[in-house]
């Protein structure tokens, strides 16, 4: 069963969709985010006031320059050769010839090469193949083709992943420090759940300690007399132990 199938509604979700939308993420993404599908989503943004205001307020105090932010995150990982290509597929991207200049441009690289650029054009289309095969110009058989048979490009797609959560970790940080109650709410949920920030009520420890603390009387107990016995034995041992 696929995982966005078993997702459930808890309090914490409007809280992730939420920092989600102030990182300038959209609905199809937020569900990706959340394990749910787009259209979960929706339906929960219908019957789910919280989650739809939630969303509501986030856009209208995002930052507008996040999604440029992490455009430009993700291009200073790119190599010095890399960068330089990506300038150029950028200024002719929208030339009526764009993909006769990208292939001209790319003329001669290694696959590797061109893979990398395809999945840094995914991030920057917001996941859009098409658009992103066109401005690397890749057409969409060679990218079917790299996702059955391409090692490397899993590997690429799992990098992109990693630089993902290092920016949203970071953006969470800024956030939580610059006193969004969101992001801290969040933060503390997560981050510090083993503080009792969690979803779950804590342990009752004066309740375990009671039960702890209260004897019960050996030969109250229903047992055969043997049993008593070896009871007793084990007892007397481990009070003996240095």
């Amino acid at each position: 069963m696929n995982r966005k199938t078993r997702a459930r509604w808890t309090e914490l979700l409007p809280v992730q969709a939420a920092l989600a939308a102030k990182l300038g993420l959209n609905d199809s993404r937020i569900a990706d985010r959340l394990g749910i599908t787009p259209r979960t989503l929706a339906k929960w943004k219908s019957e789910r006031p919280v989650l739809k205001q939630a969303l509501e307020l986030a856009r209208a105090n995002v930052d507008k320059g996040n999604r440029e932010k992490f455009d430009q995150y993700l291009f200073q990982r790119l190599s010095l050769e890399l960068q330089s290509l990506w300038r150029k597929l950028m200024f002719c991207k929208d030339h009526k010839s764009a993909r006769e200049k990208a292939e001209l441009a790319l003329s001669g690289k290694k696959e590797l090469l061109r893979q990398q650029l395809f999945v840094h054009a995914m991030i920057y289309t917001n996941f859009n193949a098409s658009e992103a095969g066109r401005i690397v110009n890749v057409p969409a058989r060679t990218h079917r083709d790299w996702k059955k048979n391409s090692p490397q490009f899993f590997d690429l797609l799992a990098e992109i992943e990693e630089h993902k959560r290092d920016f949203f970790e970071g953006a969470l940080t800024d956030l939580v420090a610059a006193g969004d109650s969101a992001a801290t709410v969040f933060a503390n949920r997560t981050y510090n759940r083993n503080r009792g920030y969690g979803e779950k009520p804590m342990p009752d420890f004066a309740k375990q300690q009671s039960r702890t603390d209260s004897v019960v009387p050996i030969d109250e107990l229903n047992l055969p007399i043997e049993t008593k016995r070896q009871l007793l034995d084990a007892i007397r041992a481990f009070k003996a132990r240095p």
